[in-house]
């Protein structure tokens, strides 16, 4: 009798990590009828724009003028974050996903930060701490497949308020629960440094 030998490598399908980028993506249209012209702007949502108010034939800004701490007028901040510019922010944002799906230590954002390395570090672990809890809790004898237990971004909003700096924000999602990720990145010396982290 001839024992059946298993392989010594088995094939799986990679894992779907995160959706592709959808930044721009015009939202789904599944409940416009056939020949409802108007399902495209229905679904959008934007901000009222802001009318300036006339008082005595002068008009005057509706906001007010930002102004940096020595009274003159601060930079105007860009209308959209530029391409190196969101580049930049989802290379540190899938630097922290594998950190937080187990494919790398904490210690590997070290590269990423600047001067307050330790700050970064210490709120990157309270992330990983929170999606833990969330695998303990949800599938204590890892019963689920591999692929469901990946924290996976659900989206990600990149501005920037003024040239070599960016801010972005990250919806995260795990087993349901979903928490923000919000970073601030600053360019200095021709790399992008992590400033601030913030669980939230």
């Amino acid at each position: 009798m001839i024992a059946k030998v298993r392989p010594a490598i088995r094939l799986r399908p990679a894992p779907a990590l995160d959706p592709p980028f959808d930044d721009e993506a015009t939202p789904p249209l599944r409940d416009q009828l056939a020949l409802q012209l108007d399902g495209a702007t229905r679904h959008r949502r934007h901000a009222p724009i802001p009318v300036p108010r006339v008082r005595s034939g002068i008009p005057t800004p509706s906001a007010p003028v930002p102004t940096s701490s020595d009274g003159a007028a601060a930079p105007p901040a860009l209308a959209d974050a530029s391409e190196e510019t969101k580049r930049a922010a989802r290379r540190f944002l899938d630097v922290c996903l594998e950190i937080l799906n187990g494919y790398r230590p904490v210690a590997h954002i070290r590269n990423l930060t600047g001067h307050n390395a330790s700050a970064v570090i210490e709120q990157v672990a309270a992330c990983l701490d929170r999606a833990d809890g969330l695998r303990r809790a949800h599938d204590p004898g890892r019963s689920l497949p591999r692929g469901h237990r990946f924290v996976i971004v659900r989206h990600l909003r990149v501005c920037e308020p003024r040239a070599g700096v960016a801010e972005g924000a990250a919806a995260l999602a795990l087993f349901g629960r979903t928490w923000a990720l919000a970073f601030r990145l600053e360019r200095k010396r021709g790399r992008w440094h992590c400033a601030a982290v913030r669980l939230v």
